[in-house]
């Protein structure tokens, strides 16, 4: 066995200490994690723009729509009965072409009516969920631009979709009014 001298443990023993003194892991700086929203508010597709975005487009569509459209239609040509054509309830909007099939035009202003909740969900002959048929002829004969915009993007579908860029435009129009 080696005689070890004591001046030599010393030695040792200091650049141990020095080694401890050193800041572990020096070669990167820690990066901050971020929190999910600040993930989602980075990226411009993301929810949370998307809801931003809805947000703006209602209260434009409640901004310039005031009544329901079938109050003031003209039926020649569409049996509905005459419950069907009364106006009950609150006045909603409806996207002519769905959110969700169509992410481009989810935020057209023309992508909007207005509507009672009547004939938005509930009426069976008349909606514009339930009663679709009557209901699109109805918007066919009495509003043909809105039924023009519904034909040119109904059988299309889009997924890459900037909703940042969508909110932004959105609210300029809000602050131009």
């Amino acid at each position: 066995m080696k005689k070890v001298k004591i001046n030599e443990l010393k030695k040792v023993e200091t650049e141990f200490d020095k080694l401890a003194l050193l800041p572990k892991n020096t070669s990167k700086p820690k990066k901050k994690k971020m929190s999910k929203l600040e993930k989602n508010k980075r990226n411009p597709k993301s929810g949370y723009w998307a809801r931003k975005a809805d947000s703006a487009w209602y209260k434009i569509q409640h901004s310039r729509i005031r009544y329901c459209i079938v109050g003031d239609a003209d039926f020649t040509g569409i049996e509905v009965s005459e419950d069907a054509r009364r106006c009950e309830g609150s006045l909603e909007i409806h996207h002519l072409i769905e959110k969700s099939q169509h992410s481009k035009a989810r935020h057209l202003i023309e992508n909007g009516i207005g509507v009672c909740s009547k004939h938005h969900r509930f009426d069976v002959e008349l909606s514009a969920h339930q009663g679709q048929v009557k209901f699109y002829e109805l918007l066919r004969i009495n509003f043909p631009d809105k039924h023009e915009f519904f034909l040119k993007y109904k059988f299309t579908n889009t997924k890459d979709y900037n909703y940042k860029e969508a909110y932004e435009t959105l609210t300029e129009m809000l602050n131009e009014d």
